[in-house]
This record gives structure tokens, C-alpha cells and sequence, in this order.
């Protein structure tokens, strides 16, 4: 049996907002405004039984893992959410199941270390959703175009967080 292996370079911004807001407050904005209370206990029924525009969501939360394995109980807190429209990933996996690897998208909350802040970190969603599996994959232009318009709505989301 034939093996191949493919390997495609791509470059990416990766986006950063800081604020002085603490954790907790970015944390609160951004689970209110993913509507985590209704989306989590719809996240199964979501993926799986979906007819409406409802946002759904998941979290890793890195710390309590790094303070226990790393021995360092003052790691600061850092949670990354996957979040999303499921109509915007069935737009864009019917298309290209490739594109799978980055949809839903992902940002990362992290505290500072001296705890007086926040950092929101995202990849641009116009640098990674289309990347390629194979060379020679392309994404045709309005699919293009409603990628970079995800990538525009995040940039408001996290805006409307780190505003005071």
C-alpha cells in the first residue's frame, strides 16, 4: 500500500488584545456574550440535532492542569473556547471538510502572570480555515470572503471585551 505525505507551508496572524480588566470580568464578557449558559447544555444537541443559528461552545481550561504537573500553583489562568455558528461550519465544511482542522474557531483568554490583566489571542480566520490539506486545494472566492467576514465579527467580539 502506497503511502504519500504532503506538506504546505502557509504563514498566519495570529491576533492579540491586551487589557487591564481582570480575568474573571474578560472571562464573564465573553460567556455572556457566547450565551455559554444555554449553549453548553445544548452542545451534543447541537452538533448533532441542529436547525437554528445557536452559538455553541467549549472550553480547555490549561491551568489547573499546568499549576498541578508543572508543581507551579500560581501559573496564571488561561482557558481556550471554541466557539461558533454551526450553519457557518456546515457553510464551509460542505465545501472543503479540509477546512475542519480550524472550524469552529478558537481564541485563548490569558491572565497575566502578575494577575492586573487579560489577553485574548486568536489566529486570523482568513490565514488558517482555507490553508490547504494538499497543495493544489484552493477555496473559491466567496467562501473566501465569508471566512474573512468570521474573522471581522471575532475582532468586534473582542473588542466589545477589552473595552472598559
Amino acid at each position: 500500500m502506497a503511502k504519500s505525505r504532503s506538506i504546505v507551508n502557509y504563514s498566519c496572524k495570529r491576533i492579540s488584545y491586551h487589557t487591564p480588566l481582570s480575568f474573571g470580568e474578560v472571562r464573564a464578557r465573553l460567556d455572556r456574550a457566547l450565551n455559554k449558559s444555554e449553549a453548553s447544555a445544548q452542545v451534543s444537541k447541537v452538533l448533532y440535532e441542529t436547525k437554528n443559528k445557536a452559538e455553541f461552545l467549549g472550553e480547555l481550561v490549561h491551568h489547573p492542569w499546568v499549576r498541578t504537573y508543572t508543581e507551579s500553583p500560581d501559573a496564571p489562568q488561561a482557558v481556550v473556547y471554541t466557539f461558533g455558528n454551526p450553519f457557518f461550519g456546515q457553510s464551509v465544511l460542505r465545501r472543503a471538510m479540509w477546512m475542519g482542522l480550524h472550524v469552529p474557531e478558537k481564541l485563548l483568554l490569558l491572565e497575566d502572570v502578575d494577575g492586573n490583566g487579560t489577553t485574548i489571542i486568536y489566529d486570523e480566520p482568513a490565514d488558517i480555515i482555507p490553508v490547504p490539506a494538499v497543495e493544489g486545494q484552493t477555496v473559491d472566492e466567496d467562501l473566501f470572503k465569508f471566512i474573512v467576514g468570521v474573522g471581522e465579527k471575532i475582532q468586534k467580539l473582542v473588542e466589545s471585551l477589552v473595552a472598559e
